[in-house]
């Protein structure tokens, strides 16, 4: 599994896929270097500090909106992966922040206001609580194709647990996230009803192995919940 993206870059799982009768032989591949690669070709090798997760930073390199992006592995003792290659789909922009306050401290709520354009095949929202210093937890809002969206954050119950501030963070993907989101969707009705004929597979973009790989954009802002 791994994303890459312009604002945060390149992060993946690198491991060897085992069977269930395998799995005491480990998933750790000792010789596995992974690059980012730009219209087919290496332009930079990741980093990794485990051998399993490698990284590149937004700041290593400088992404293009109308280039192909893939992650290529290379093993001595395993061979060749390579995801399938895709650009990087516009960021959706935001446009307004508005804190719909109320005398009812159980209608308060934040609307975010934003557009995207076409090429945006899916549109996560994740929101992330903060204060005292701390990272409280983060949930994904999946909205589907908008073009122009508002999101409706209930922030009554924030007083309670004296949080500071939310982050809103609006993530575009391209229409391989929206086909993975559907392959998984068939997995899992498929794999726990035992009336089912066959179980379907996840979707894999990695040619040479098993995996996915999805591109995205984002954009972020943050807005502080008076008390």
């Amino acid at each position: 599994m791994g994303y890459i993206s312009a604002e945060k870059g390149v992060d993946a799982l690198v491991q060897k896929s085992l069977s269930p009768t395998r799995q005491n032989e480990g998933a750790y591949i000792k010789d596995a270097s992974m690059f980012l690669s730009e219209d087919g070709v290496d332009v930079v090798e990741a980093h990794s500090a485990d051998g399993a997760h490698f990284v590149v930073l937004p700041e290593e390199f400088l992404f293009c909106r109308d280039k192909y992006y893939s992650l290529h592995v290379v093993s001595k003792s395993l061979g060749e992966a390579r995801s399938k290659a895709q650009k990087l789909p516009d960021a959706a922009i935001v446009d307004s922040l508005r804190f719909n306050d109320s005398d009812d401290e159980y209608l308060s709520q934040v609307s975010l206001f934003f557009h995207n354009t076409e090429k945006c095949d899916n549109v996560m929202i994740n929101v992330t609580k903060y204060g005292h210093g701390f990272r409280y937890n983060t949930r994904c809002e999946d909205l589907g194709k908008v073009s122009i969206g508002q999101f409706r954050y209930d922030t009554s119950f924030t007083n309670e647990e004296h949080l500071d501030s939310v982050k809103f963070e609006i993530c575009c993907y391209g229409d391989e996230m929206s086909i993975y989101n559907e392959s998984l969707r068939a997995y899992n009705e498929s794999v726990y009803d035992p009336y089912f004929e066959q179980v379907y597979p996840v979707y894999n973009n990695v040619d040479g192995g098993y995996g996915f790989v999805c591109a995205y954009s984002s954009d972020k802002c943050y807005v502080h919940i008076p008390h």
